[in-house]
């Protein structure tokens, strides 16, 4: 038994582990990188804006459904190890949530910028929106993928 729970506190550790990094990650891509990289005066602008939008919708759709389908497979064994540990179970749950939610607020923040550079808004709040923007790509991107990886782990086990 003491050895399940080695394993268990190993892969929590792990995972906050990778949470801590996608946070980090998140922060020094608004901070330094994305400044650079994402300038609100460019001629294309809405095209980007376009495609972040829709790429975001698409994965938070896909992590929406996929908790229907969670609900159906959940005899596999990996999800029958996960809803045995509670720690695992309890981590699962909330960062799909936080993902989740993050994808929704990427997609309203992602409307409101698009609608702050058509109508020329005031710079203090087009920088605002842009660096939670640009803090809020990389942080949805990372946490999405622990659970797509981990929703793929159920799906494909046997």
């Amino acid at each position: 038994m003491s050895n399940r729970n080695s394993q268990t506190k190993s892969k929590n550790i792990k995972h906050k582990h990778k949470v801590i990094l996608v946070i980090i990650i998140s922060v020094l891509f608004s901070a330094g990188i994305g400044n650079y990289l994402f300038d609100h005066s460019l001629n294309e602008v809405a095209t980007a804006l376009d495609s972040v939008l829709l790429f975001v919708s698409i994965i938070t759709g896909f992590m929406g459904a996929s908790i229907s389908v969670f609900a159906t497979v959940s005899e596999s064994k990996f999800a029958i190890k996960l809803k045995d540990s509670p720690k695992s179970k309890n981590q699962f749950i909330k960062t799909l949530v936080f993902s989740l939610m993050i994808g929704v607020c990427l997609v309203i923040i992602t409307i409101i910028y698009q609608l702050l550079i058509a109508n020329n808004a005031n710079c203090l709040v087009l920088l605002v929106i842009k660096y939670i923007w640009l803090f809020l790509i990389p942080l949805f991107i990372g946490l999405g993928y622990l659970i797509i990886s981990v929703i793929l782990k159920i799906l494909f086990s046997s």
